[in-house]
Protein backbone atom coordinates (compact mmCIF):
# COMPACT_ATOMS: atom_id res chain seq x y z
CA UNK A 1 0.00 0.00 0.00
CA UNK A 2 2.76 2.41 0.95
CA UNK A 3 4.66 1.57 -2.23
CA UNK A 4 1.57 2.30 -4.32
CA UNK A 5 1.13 5.67 -2.60
CA UNK A 6 4.80 6.54 -3.21
CA UNK A 7 4.50 5.68 -6.90
CA UNK A 8 1.32 7.77 -7.22
CA UNK A 9 2.99 10.70 -5.48
CA UNK A 10 6.02 10.42 -7.76
CA UNK A 11 3.84 10.45 -10.88
CA UNK A 12 1.81 13.45 -9.74
CA UNK A 13 4.41 15.68 -8.12
CA UNK A 14 7.76 14.65 -9.55
CA UNK A 15 9.36 17.55 -11.36
CA UNK A 16 9.45 16.93 -15.06
CA UNK A 17 12.71 17.47 -16.86
CA UNK A 18 12.41 20.43 -19.19
CA UNK A 19 13.16 19.79 -22.83
CA UNK A 20 16.40 21.36 -24.01
CA UNK A 21 16.58 22.20 -27.69
CA UNK A 22 19.87 20.68 -28.97
CA UNK A 23 20.37 23.56 -31.39
CA UNK A 24 19.95 26.06 -28.59
CA UNK A 25 22.34 24.12 -26.36
CA UNK A 26 24.97 24.18 -29.10
CA UNK A 27 25.02 27.90 -29.73
CA UNK A 28 24.62 28.79 -26.04
CA UNK A 29 27.65 26.69 -25.18
CA UNK A 30 29.70 27.88 -28.16
CA UNK A 31 29.13 31.61 -27.54
CA UNK A 32 28.75 31.27 -23.75
CA UNK A 33 25.50 33.28 -23.66
CA UNK A 34 21.96 32.99 -22.29
CA UNK A 35 19.36 34.30 -24.72
CA UNK A 36 15.64 34.90 -24.42
CA UNK A 37 15.04 35.11 -28.17
CA UNK A 38 17.40 34.06 -30.95
CA UNK A 39 17.51 36.30 -34.01
CA UNK A 40 20.31 34.68 -36.03
CA UNK A 41 23.55 32.78 -35.57
CA UNK A 42 26.22 31.17 -37.73
CA UNK A 43 29.08 28.83 -36.82
CA UNK A 44 31.73 27.56 -39.22
CA UNK A 45 35.36 27.76 -40.32
CA UNK A 46 36.63 30.88 -42.01
CA UNK A 47 39.24 30.60 -44.72
CA UNK A 48 42.62 29.99 -43.12
CA UNK A 49 41.11 29.20 -39.71
CA UNK A 50 41.44 25.84 -37.98
CA UNK A 51 38.83 26.39 -35.30
CA UNK A 52 35.13 27.21 -35.68
CA UNK A 53 34.20 30.87 -35.51
CA UNK A 54 30.93 32.66 -36.02
CA UNK A 55 28.46 35.31 -34.95
CA UNK A 56 25.19 35.43 -33.03
CA UNK A 57 22.50 38.10 -32.68
CA UNK A 58 19.98 37.59 -29.90
CA UNK A 59 17.70 39.28 -27.38
CA UNK A 60 18.78 38.73 -23.79
CA UNK A 61 16.48 38.18 -20.76
CA UNK A 62 16.47 41.98 -20.14
CA UNK A 63 14.86 42.44 -23.59
CA UNK A 64 17.95 44.09 -25.09
CA UNK A 65 19.65 43.21 -28.35
CA UNK A 66 23.07 41.63 -27.83
CA UNK A 67 25.55 40.09 -30.22
CA UNK A 68 28.90 38.34 -30.43
CA UNK A 69 31.25 38.00 -33.36
CA UNK A 70 34.28 35.72 -33.02
CA UNK A 71 35.33 35.94 -36.67
CA UNK A 72 38.72 37.46 -37.52
CA UNK A 73 37.38 39.08 -40.73
CA UNK A 74 40.71 38.48 -42.51
CA UNK A 75 39.01 38.33 -45.89
CA UNK A 76 37.16 41.62 -45.38
CA UNK A 77 38.23 44.65 -47.38
CA UNK A 78 39.27 47.84 -45.49
CA UNK A 79 36.16 49.71 -46.68
CA UNK A 80 33.99 46.84 -45.43
CA UNK A 81 35.50 47.15 -41.97
CA UNK A 82 34.72 50.87 -42.06
CA UNK A 83 31.13 50.26 -43.15
CA UNK A 84 30.80 47.59 -40.45
CA UNK A 85 31.79 50.05 -37.73
CA UNK A 86 29.45 52.71 -39.11
CA UNK A 87 26.49 50.31 -39.27
CA UNK A 88 27.05 48.97 -35.75
CA UNK A 89 27.25 52.56 -34.46
CA UNK A 90 23.97 53.49 -36.18
CA UNK A 91 22.26 50.35 -34.89
CA UNK A 92 23.46 51.00 -31.33
CA UNK A 93 22.16 54.56 -31.52
CA UNK A 94 18.75 53.32 -32.72
CA UNK A 95 18.73 50.67 -30.00
CA UNK A 96 19.10 53.44 -27.38
CA UNK A 97 15.80 55.11 -28.39
CA UNK A 98 13.49 55.53 -25.33
CA UNK A 99 10.86 52.80 -24.87
CA UNK A 100 9.91 53.41 -21.23
CA UNK A 101 6.12 53.68 -21.66
CA UNK A 102 5.71 50.73 -24.02
CA UNK A 103 4.66 47.18 -23.20
CA UNK A 104 7.11 44.27 -23.16
CA UNK A 105 5.61 42.82 -26.37
CA UNK A 106 5.89 46.13 -28.26
CA UNK A 107 9.51 46.59 -27.18
CA UNK A 108 10.25 43.00 -28.18
CA UNK A 109 8.79 43.61 -31.66
CA UNK A 110 10.96 46.72 -32.06
CA UNK A 111 14.07 44.80 -30.99
CA UNK A 112 13.27 41.94 -33.39
CA UNK A 113 12.87 44.38 -36.29
CA UNK A 114 16.10 46.20 -35.39
CA UNK A 115 17.93 42.89 -34.91
CA UNK A 116 17.51 42.23 -38.62
CA UNK A 117 19.85 45.17 -39.20
CA UNK A 118 22.56 43.55 -37.09
CA UNK A 119 22.19 40.35 -39.13
CA UNK A 120 22.59 42.32 -42.36
CA UNK A 121 25.71 43.99 -41.01
CA UNK A 122 27.15 40.61 -39.98
CA UNK A 123 26.62 39.36 -43.54
CA UNK A 124 28.09 42.52 -45.09
CA UNK A 125 24.79 43.71 -46.61
CA UNK A 126 25.56 47.23 -45.45
CA UNK A 127 23.37 49.09 -47.96
CA UNK A 128 20.18 47.61 -46.46
CA UNK A 129 20.95 48.48 -42.84
CA UNK A 130 19.76 52.10 -43.07
CA UNK A 131 16.36 51.00 -44.37
CA UNK A 132 15.94 48.53 -41.50
CA UNK A 133 16.85 51.24 -38.99
CA UNK A 134 14.42 53.69 -40.58
CA UNK A 135 11.55 51.17 -40.56
CA UNK A 136 12.29 50.15 -36.97
CA UNK A 137 12.39 53.73 -35.70
CA UNK A 138 9.21 54.57 -37.60
CA UNK A 139 7.46 51.67 -35.88
CA UNK A 140 8.80 52.78 -32.48
CA UNK A 141 7.81 56.43 -32.90
CA UNK A 142 4.27 55.51 -33.94
CA UNK A 143 3.92 53.25 -30.90
CA UNK A 144 5.33 55.95 -28.60
CA UNK A 145 2.89 58.52 -29.99
CA UNK A 146 -0.02 56.11 -29.56
CA UNK A 147 0.99 55.42 -25.96
CA UNK A 148 1.25 59.14 -25.30
CA UNK A 149 -2.28 59.73 -26.59
CA UNK A 150 -3.49 56.76 -24.56
CA UNK A 151 -2.05 58.24 -21.37
CA UNK A 152 -3.58 61.61 -22.25
CA UNK A 153 -7.05 60.11 -22.61
CA UNK A 154 -6.77 57.88 -19.54
CA UNK A 155 -5.68 60.76 -17.30
CA UNK A 156 -8.35 63.13 -18.66
CA UNK A 157 -11.08 60.52 -18.13
CA UNK A 158 -9.86 59.86 -14.58
CA UNK A 159 -9.88 63.60 -13.79
CA UNK A 160 -13.40 63.99 -15.18
CA UNK A 161 -14.58 61.04 -13.07
CA UNK A 162 -13.20 62.79 -9.95
CA UNK A 163 -14.83 66.11 -10.95
CA UNK A 164 -18.19 64.40 -11.49
CA UNK A 165 -17.85 62.81 -8.06
CA UNK A 166 -17.17 66.22 -6.49
CA UNK A 167 -20.18 67.72 -8.27
CA UNK A 168 -22.46 64.94 -6.97
CA UNK A 169 -21.01 65.44 -3.48
CA UNK A 170 -21.62 69.19 -3.72
CA UNK A 171 -25.31 68.61 -4.47
CA UNK A 172 -25.68 67.21 -0.96
CA UNK A 173 -23.36 69.44 1.07
CA UNK A 174 -23.96 72.69 -0.91
CA UNK A 175 -20.41 74.05 -0.55
CA UNK A 176 -20.68 75.86 -3.91
CA UNK A 177 -23.88 77.36 -5.30
CA UNK A 178 -25.71 75.30 -7.94
CA UNK A 179 -25.04 77.71 -10.81
CA UNK A 180 -21.29 77.93 -10.16
CA UNK A 181 -20.97 74.19 -9.61
CA UNK A 182 -22.71 73.57 -12.93
CA UNK A 183 -20.50 76.14 -14.64
CA UNK A 184 -17.27 74.54 -13.39
CA UNK A 185 -18.50 71.03 -14.21
CA UNK A 186 -19.50 71.83 -17.77
CA UNK A 187 -16.40 73.97 -18.29
CA UNK A 188 -14.22 70.93 -17.62
CA UNK A 189 -16.57 68.73 -19.66
CA UNK A 190 -16.22 71.12 -22.59
CA UNK A 191 -12.43 70.97 -22.30
CA UNK A 192 -12.61 67.16 -22.02
CA UNK A 193 -14.78 66.98 -25.15
CA UNK A 194 -12.27 69.20 -26.95
CA UNK A 195 -9.44 66.84 -25.95
CA UNK A 196 -11.32 63.82 -27.33
CA UNK A 197 -12.18 65.50 -30.63
CA UNK A 198 -8.66 66.78 -31.24
CA UNK A 199 -6.37 64.20 -29.66
CA UNK A 200 -5.80 62.41 -32.97
CA UNK A 201 -4.31 65.61 -34.41
CA UNK A 202 -1.99 66.23 -31.48
CA UNK A 203 1.69 65.78 -32.31
CA UNK A 204 3.16 63.67 -29.51
CA UNK A 205 6.53 61.99 -29.24
CA UNK A 206 5.76 59.80 -26.24
CA UNK A 207 9.09 60.78 -24.67
CA UNK A 208 7.59 62.83 -21.82
CA UNK A 209 7.22 61.39 -18.34
CA UNK A 210 3.87 60.18 -17.03
CA UNK A 211 3.90 63.06 -14.54
CA UNK A 212 4.13 65.59 -17.35
CA UNK A 213 1.31 63.84 -19.25
CA UNK A 214 -0.88 64.07 -16.15
CA UNK A 215 -0.03 67.73 -15.51
CA UNK A 216 -0.75 68.68 -19.13
CA UNK A 217 -4.13 66.94 -18.96
CA UNK A 218 -5.06 68.49 -15.63
CA UNK A 219 -3.98 71.95 -16.81
CA UNK A 220 -6.24 71.75 -19.88
CA UNK A 221 -9.23 70.84 -17.73
CA UNK A 222 -8.45 73.64 -15.26
CA UNK A 223 -8.21 76.13 -18.14
CA UNK A 224 -11.66 74.95 -19.26
CA UNK A 225 -13.05 75.61 -15.77
CA UNK A 226 -11.38 79.04 -15.63
CA UNK A 227 -12.73 79.99 -19.07
CA UNK A 228 -16.26 79.00 -18.02
CA UNK A 229 -15.93 81.02 -14.81
CA UNK A 230 -14.74 84.14 -16.66
CA UNK A 231 -17.61 83.87 -19.16
CA UNK A 232 -20.24 83.58 -16.41
CA UNK A 233 -18.65 86.47 -14.51
CA UNK A 234 -18.91 88.57 -17.67
CA UNK A 235 -22.61 87.69 -17.90
CA UNK A 236 -23.26 88.42 -14.21
CA UNK A 237 -21.48 91.79 -14.54
CA UNK A 238 -23.58 92.70 -17.58
CA UNK A 239 -20.59 92.93 -19.93
CA UNK A 240 -22.27 90.48 -22.31
CA UNK A 241 -25.89 89.40 -22.48
CA UNK A 242 -26.94 91.90 -19.78
CA UNK A 243 -30.55 90.69 -19.80
CA UNK A 244 -29.41 87.22 -18.70
CA UNK A 245 -27.65 88.51 -15.58
CA UNK A 246 -30.73 88.34 -13.35
CA UNK A 247 -33.02 85.87 -15.10
CA UNK A 248 -30.62 83.27 -16.46
CA UNK A 249 -32.01 79.73 -16.03
CA UNK A 250 -29.79 76.98 -14.64
CA UNK A 251 -29.24 75.34 -18.03
CA UNK A 252 -27.71 78.59 -19.30
CA UNK A 253 -24.75 78.25 -16.93
CA UNK A 254 -24.09 74.68 -18.02
CA UNK A 255 -24.35 75.48 -21.73
CA UNK A 256 -22.19 78.60 -21.47
CA UNK A 257 -19.59 76.78 -19.37
CA UNK A 258 -19.41 73.93 -21.89
CA UNK A 259 -18.97 76.37 -24.80
CA UNK A 260 -16.23 78.28 -22.95
CA UNK A 261 -14.41 75.06 -22.05
CA UNK A 262 -14.67 73.64 -25.55
CA UNK A 263 -13.71 76.72 -27.56
CA UNK A 264 -10.29 78.27 -27.13
CA UNK A 265 -11.35 81.55 -28.72
CA UNK A 266 -14.38 82.62 -26.64
CA UNK A 267 -12.48 84.11 -23.70
CA UNK A 268 -9.69 85.77 -25.81
CA UNK A 269 -12.40 87.28 -28.06
CA UNK A 270 -14.30 88.46 -25.01
CA UNK A 271 -11.18 90.08 -23.57
CA UNK A 272 -10.41 91.76 -26.88
CA UNK A 273 -13.95 93.14 -27.10
CA UNK A 274 -13.79 94.33 -23.50
CA UNK A 275 -10.42 96.01 -24.14
CA UNK A 276 -11.75 97.77 -27.26
CA UNK A 277 -14.81 98.96 -25.35
CA UNK A 278 -12.61 100.30 -22.55
CA UNK A 279 -10.46 102.20 -25.07
CA UNK A 280 -13.53 103.69 -26.75
CA UNK A 281 -14.90 104.85 -23.40
CA UNK A 282 -11.51 106.32 -22.46
CA UNK A 283 -11.34 108.16 -25.79
CA UNK A 284 -14.88 109.53 -25.35
CA UNK A 285 -14.07 110.72 -21.84
CA UNK A 286 -10.97 112.53 -23.12
CA UNK A 287 -13.00 114.17 -25.91
CA UNK A 288 -15.65 115.29 -23.41
CA UNK A 289 -12.97 116.74 -21.12
CA UNK A 290 -11.36 118.66 -23.98
CA UNK A 291 -14.73 120.06 -25.09
CA UNK A 292 -15.52 121.22 -21.56
CA UNK A 293 -12.18 123.04 -21.31
CA UNK A 294 -12.87 124.87 -24.54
Amino acid sequence: MCKWIKNLYAKCFKKKESYVDPDKAIYRKFFNIIDDYLIEYSIGKESGENEDTGYIVYIDPENDIDWKDTRTKKDWKPEENTLWSQCISKLSNAHAEPTGHLSFETIRTFKMKLGAGYVLAMNRCFTEVDKVIEDSLKFLRHRNAEKSRQLFLIYSTACIAVILGLWIWNRYVKVVSEDWALTLLFGTLGSYFSIWTRYGKLVMTGLSTKTLHFLETLTRLIIGAISASVLILAVKCGIILPKMAETAPLWFFGLSGFAAGFSERIIPSLMEAFSKQAKIEEYNNEETSNNNRK
